[in-house]
């Protein structure tokens, strides 16, 4: 594929690190960036492929509602979000809440406890993204879409 190169420095590589993650660019193994679009666009033009990479990553399971669960909460154990998600397993938990720590979503905070306490939270980028998920999730509902009934936990 063509790529689009622009030249950057490490401390640009390491703001953009971020991005890498969800698929919106790529890095080369050189010092500059390079992005996938295909696409031929006039100036101006939004181009997609960024909401392409963004969807794919938000689309892989569990992503969207470990999110919302730790946007509905100021802090949650480990062990409280596990619970509230029912039906996810230690293994995907723990690989899903990594990821989103390393892209700047989820903050993971360790107190030095005995027992161990960690609590997660969602980062500002992370609340930012959380409020951009409920008009999608609230069309979603208006829409009757059939992902989009779910069964409430009167838990609290």
């Amino acid at each position: 594929p063509s790529y689009r190169s622009f030249p950057i420095n490490s401390l640009q590589r390491k703001a953009l690190k971020p991005l890498l993650h969800i698929g919106i660019i790529a890095f080369p193994t050189g010092s500059e960036i390079m992005d996938p679009c295909k696409m031929k666009l006039n100036p101006g033009d939004i181009c997609p492929c960024a909401m392409e990479g963004t969807l794919k990553f938000l689309g892989q399971p569990w992503n969207i509602m470990i999110i919302g669960t730790l946007g509905n909460h100021t802090e949650l154990r480990y062990g409280e979000l596990r619970g509230r998600l029912g039906g996810i397993s230690h293994k995907t938990l723990s690989k899903r809440l990594r990821q989103l720590d390393d892209i700047g979503i989820v903050s993971r905070r360790a107190y030095p406890e005995v027992p161990p306490k960690v609590v997660y939270s969602l980062t500002e980028k992370g609340m930012e993204l959380h409020s951009k998920l409920l008009p999608l999730l609230s069309w979603a509902i208006n829409e009757n879409h059939p992902a989009a009934k779910v069964e409430v936990n009167s838990e609290t």
